[in-house]
């Protein structure tokens, strides 16, 4: 995986999943709990922290307050949904 350029959060976040199969897999009694793979090998060693992407609160604010008078109607309504779903306590943009 990292031959793949995959980052450690990646390979953590797989590793995760296939070992819950393994697990389910124990307890269907399709293999035997003796041959863990994942005891000798610990998921959590991965360094799985990643930089803050967030915008600060005055980041945020210098958007909100922005003089958009001038602005086209499609981007003087696109502030106004920011800002909307901003202070409805940042309710998901994606649909």
């Amino acid at each position: 995986m990292r031959g793949k350029a995959c980052k450690e959060t990646t390979i953590s976040y797989q590793f995760r999943t296939l070992r819950a199969t393994y697990n389910k897999a124990v307890e269907a009694r399709i293999v035997s709990p003796d041959k863990n793979p994942f005891h000798d090998f610990k998921v959590g060693k991965f360094n799985t922290k990643t930089p803050k992407r967030a915008l600060t609160k005055d980041e945020v604010m210098k958007i909100i307050e922005a003089d958009i008078s001038d602005a086209t109607t499609i981007r003087q309504f696109t502030h106004d949904i920011f800002t909307f779903l901003y202070l409805c306590g940042g309710i998901s943009f994606v649909y």
